[in-house]
């Protein structure tokens, strides 16, 4: 499954196109602090299969087999569980904190439900087949990933820019941020679990409609049971389509949990309830795991004279 991964991840920088993604725009990184710049998005699939192809050339078949992506990961067994009282209670207690009266939380009713056993046979049908092969998920964030595939892209980011005549900076050292960094640039305010300044998953529009703001699980009270799609995606879906924190990063909550230097998996994913997904919080994941993606950062180690 895996070198088929890599063949058809080749098709995707020969012939792939956008097919209505959104694309990247502007500046990709963000500076968060003195010589630290963050990535605004997750690494997408087509990112990484840009570094499959120029990695394959350079290392021995066992090096390149062990950063491929495992799509059979998504057969893994998720268990769904129903809602219980005490997590309803911590859910509405959460929702009340620092909120504003005129924007008081709506009963989460949805039309769209969807069964758990339903839903697994049709992510292990279609997303073990096209996830990591199929030019719809291009700007879809990059799952099933070992941390040394994490490492090596990190490495291989850090080779072509330090290769670029024309850089920015002297020297400068890729790689996934430290969990006191990533905690420091989600929240919008020091000691905030979530990234937005709404206590809730969405914030209302002018006309008072709900706007989700993340990718993920929610509880339906009025069924006692969780609605995956309240924030129109069922799994992962594309960077960029939820409003980013106040540094301009997006998926910092939701999508895919990040996987970070010291071994923390942070943010939570499409998999996760908000309160599961607090910036304070780390989830008990082990990689490679459909739920869990990375960002990268860029530290200076030296400017140009």
């Amino acid at each position: 499954m895996k070198k088929t991964t890599f063949c058809l991840f080749l098709t995707f920088v020969l012939f792939g196109t956008n097919f209505g993604q959104k694309p990247k725009k502007g500046d990709n990184f963000v500076k968060v602090d003195k010589n630290l710049y963050v990535s605004r998005y997750e690494v997408t699939n087509l990112e990484y299969s840009q570094f499959l192809n120029d990695f394959r050339g350079k290392v021995d078949e066992k090096s390149f087999t062990a950063v491929l992506p495992d799509s059979l990961q998504w057969n893994k067994n998720l268990t769904e569980k129903t809602p219980t009282r005490d997590l309803q209670a911590r859910t509405r207690r959460e929702s009340r904190a620092r909120r504003d009266p005129q924007n008081a939380q709506r009963p989460l009713d949805r039309q769209q439900k969807t069964d758990s056993t339903s839903k697994k046979g049709w992510r292990n049908a279609l997303y073990v087949r096209e996830y990591h092969n199929h030019s719809n998920y291009l700007q879809y964030p990059v799952v099933n990933i070992t941390k040394t595939g994490m490492k090596a892209y990190c490495k291989w980011m850090e080779d072509k820019y330090m290769s670029n005549p024309k850089r920015a900076h002297a020297k400068v050292h890729f790689r996934l941020p430290t969990e006191k960094e990533w905690m420091k640039f989600a929240a919008p305010l020091p000691g905030q679990r979530v990234p937005w300044i709404e206590p809730q998953p969405y914030s209302l529009d002018k006309k008072g409609n709900i706007v989700p703001l993340a990718n993920i699980k929610v509880v339906d009270y009025t069924q006692n049971k969780y609605d995956y799609t309240f924030d129109g995606a069922l799994y992962t879906t594309y960077i960029g389509k939820y409003k980013p924190n106040k540094p301009r990063l997006f998926d910092i909550i939701g999508n895919v949990a990040e996987m970070t230097f010291d071994n923390k998996i942070k943010g939570g994913s499409w998999e996760n309830t908000l309160e599961e997904s607090f910036i304070d919080l780390s989830q008990p994941i082990s990689v490679p795991d459909p739920r869990v993606g990375f960002r990268v950062v860029m530290e200076v180690l030296e400017e140009q004279k």
